[in-house]
């Protein structure tokens, strides 16, 4: 009977246990995880102990982002049977995505022990010993998934990369021309993008196998369509930009970021943030999160729920500050939740993805024959792509003695991590000790084996081991200071220091950088350049080593680029971040234009602009020129003397026009360092987003006429047809139009008086005398 009404029940469910499990492996392979998961339901519910559907539902929500019930499932099929190597493979997935490594890698121990020839679960291990610091044992797992599989291009990579991490140098030339050989063909292979930055300095190469990655990533979800309305987005008075990062905390890109966030301009733009990485509670993740207009942690969450959550909170920009490093999560951007995407600050290279937009760089890092290296479109800003934060703290200088630093010698400092570090640039190094007796070479203390490495490599060269002189990882201030002990700061090549270099220059420290033909070989070349240093940027190896020697051999040189950065500092484009602010937001706006007029995505480059906006007290905006027009009155007539003729693009007189004793004089001035073609804008309003009145003349520039018509009706009309708080007039007239209008400028302005919110703008478009 039994028999009998198990038959029956299988009947009416049309299949038998195996097939159903075979349809639910289909559709999970496929990427159909919804269609897989209900087959595995359907098998538990016949039987509850079924192993094969425990795991593989289990797998199937890890791959959705429910890692809780997915820990659960795993752990139920592992109480069933506790030797089955895949399964311990998944669990150790699982547990990475609830942030426990401890556990993942007893896991992963566990998998490799239970099935000595598991390739994935040998390079898993390797992936999460690197990832926890343990370089050693990571490259001891790697060398056995290798052994496995040799030509794998996903455990060449690794297994080159952690002996760049540990300077261990003997087999890396040629497992690299093992890679090598694998290039022309990536197809079907997955390799972390960012691995091959250091491996691989051809640009092409890195595009090649960054697109496939991305093709890859793709593969299994399904788009998100994006349903923004393009009216409603249009007639928004603000712009939503929304950033996701993973290094909300004290990490090298919030360093650089936070102040951009907190200076952004909130009157044309709303910022959000989205965190995905770990929840740090230290002082700067309370910080950049409280510059945020909006913040959501949303570490535990699939890439379908942020996809889901940034779309509906309708945002225009989403900023990409990961790329392919630690907790990225670039599934989210596949899915397309917001109408421009872009990649900046996090990634020195393409992403290969056909979702993401435009990537922020500029002219020295991108220059227009380099745009082939790319699937994004460039927009270059037009003095650096990278932010900095003028509120990072330099602590007090230390004595050399602290640092273990001899007093009196000539300190070569290289404070780039270690996998950047090749044999070519290390041999430049020991060249320039031997050839400067009474020097050291200061390199950052990261693990022991890389330690003994590299003074290993030092003694081969005829270099004292001792002269190595190994720092300690200190808080960023600490750190700050102990910087400027040092005498010259070596890059590194292929792969520049970023936030390194713009450690140094604002410590004050001189820096020689080597240009190649990558994003990620020109950064410091593109950070000299803003900081007005360009000489120090070589394109040679030889040329870098002759550059550091005359360096060493000419102190007065070295004296007065110190004197320089130190003097000139909060003057250089590099740490101008209301300046470079300014420049990324006309960047989003022009963006965000072309979008809303249906252009498709196309380089473009960002002009400077300089501003110069006078202001009453409480109505600041982040301009990189600002003046409080508090005590500032009896010197309107001097403003020519303090700016050169025609120096800025718009000026903007914010709140202060009750307070002018003469207008028309105080207009003449402002006039005069106004550039031709340049914008003055008169503000009386109390919100400042610019929107113009259309009815009833329906034009935003007005000719002479129509200024008579709304200079002698404008009052009237507000007072009975606008609501006081909702309304703001702004009347674009056009200088030379405005001297023939018959109408004195202070009967304009005494309009502007009377009504509470209305801006003119009068536009320059040739000097006026």
């Amino acid at each position: 009977m039994t028999k009998k009404k198990s038959k029956t029940k299988h009947t009416a469910l049309s299949t038998t246990l195996p097939d159903i499990l075979t349809r639910g492996i289909q559709a999970h392979n496929a990427g159909e995880l919804n269609e897989a998961i209900k087959d595995y339901e359907q098998i538990l519910k016949i039987n509850p102990k079924h192993i094969d559907a425990l795991h593989l539902y289990g797998l199937a929500c890890y791959q959705q982002g429910e890692f809780k019930k997915a820990l659960e499932l795993v752990k139920r099929s592992i109480t069933i049977n506790d030797a089955i190597a895949n399964i311990y493979n998944t669990y150790a997935s699982i547990l990475l995505a609830l942030n426990n490594q401890d556990e993942a890698i007893v896991a992963l121990k566990r998998a490799v022990h239970l099935d000595p020839y598991h390739y994935l679960a040998w390079n898993n291990l390797g992936n999460t010993q690197r990832d926890k610091g343990e370089y050693a044992a990571a490259k001891i797992a790697y060398d056995a998934a290798l052994k496995l599989n040799p030509y794998d291009p996903e455990t060449l990579t690794l297994s080159c990369f952690i002996r760049q991490h540990l300077c261990d140098w003997e087999e890396l030339d040629s497992l690299r021309h093992r890679f090598m050989t694998l290039v022309p063909q990536p197809e079907h292979q997955r390799i972390a993008p960012f691995t091959v930055l250091s491996l691989v300095a051809d640009p092409i190469i890195q595009k090649k196998w960054a697109s496939h990655f991305a093709a890859e990533t793709a593969s299994g979800l399904s788009r998100q369509k994006t349903t923004n309305d393009h009216h409603q987005q249009s007639v928004r008075q603000k712009i939503h930009i929304g950033y996701v990062s993973s290094d909300f905390f004290n990490h090298a890109t919030s360093f650089l970021l936070a102040e951009v966030i907190e200076l952004h301009d909130r009157e044309q733009f709303k910022i959000v943030g989205y965190s995905i990485g770990p929840s740090i509670q230290d002082e700067m993740h309370q910080r950049i999160k409280s510059a945020f207009d909006e913040f959501s942690d949303l570490s535990g969450s699939s890439v379908q729920n942020i996809a889901t959550k940034i779309k509906n909170d309708h945002i225009d920009i989403l900023i990409d500050l990961k790329g392919y490093t630690t907790g990225a999560r670039p599934g989210i951007f596949c899915l397309k939740p917001a109408p421009i995407q872009i990649s900046w600050l996090g990634y020195p290279g393409t992403l290969g993805m056909t979702s993401m937009d435009y990537i922020i760089s500029d002219s020295i890092i991108t220059p227009p024959e380099y745009e082939i290296h790319f699937t994004e479109k460039i927009i270059r800003l037009p003095d650096t792509y990278q932010c900095n934060d003028r509120k990072r703290i330099i602590a007090k200088i230390p004595q050399r003695s602290e640092a273990n630093l001899p007093e009196g010698a000539f300190v070569f400092c290289a404070f780039n991590n270690a996998y950047k570090i090749t044999p070519d640039i290390f041999s430049i190094w020991m060249r320039l000790l031997h050839k400067t007796p009474n020097s050291v070479l200061w390199l950052l203390d990261t693990h022991q084996e890389t330690k003994n490495n590299l003074q290993k490599t030092a003694e081969t060269s005829g270099i004292n081991p001792s002269r190595l002189v190994f720092a300690q990882k200190l808080p960023q201030p600490e750190h700050l200071a102990r910087i400027k002990l040092a005498n010259l700061f070596l890059d590194t090549y292929p792969v520049n220091a970023h936030t390194t270099a713009s450690d140094a220059l604002w410590a004050g420290l001189p820096l020689v950088t080597l240009c190649g033909t990558s994003f990620v070989s020109r950064v410091a070349t593109s950070l000299l350049h803003a900081a007005g240093l360009p000489q120090l940027s070589t394109r040679t190896l030889e040329e870098y080593e002759r550059l550091c020697e005359n360096l060493v051999h000419n102190p007065e040189t070295l004296h007065n680029i110190r004197t320089y950065l130190h003097k000139q500092r909060l003057q250089l484009n590099l740490f101008n971040t209301p300046k470079f602010t300014q420049n990324l937001e006309y960047a989003y706006t022009e963006a965000w234009k072309r979008y809303l007029n249906g252009i498709k995505p196309e380089s473009f480059n960002i002009k400077t602009k300089k501003v110069l906006h006078i202001y009453s007290e409480g109505n600041a905006k982040p301009y990189a020129y600002a003046i409080p027009f508090n005590g500032f009155n009896h010197q309107i007539p001097r403003l020519s003397a303090l700016y050169p003729h025609s120096f800025f693009d718009h000026v903007l007189i914010t709140h202060i026009l009750e307070k002018i004793d003469n207008i028309t004089q105080f207009i003449a001035a402002c006039w005069e360092v106004l550039a031709p073609s340049g914008n003055l804008d008169l503000v009386v309003a109390h919100d400042l987003s610019h929107y113009a009145w259309s009815h009833p003349l329906n034009q935003r520039t007005f000719n002479h006429t129509s200024l008579q018509y709304i200079i002698k009706t404008l009052p009237d009309y507000l007072q009975n047809q606008i609501a006081a708080t909702s309304f703001q007039l702004h009347l674009s007239l056009d200088g030379e139009k405005l001297k023939n209008t018959g109408c004195p400028l202070d009967t304009i302005l005494q309009t502007a008086r009377a009504i509470d919110k209305i801006t003119f703008s009068i536009t320059k478009n040739n000097i006026i005398n």
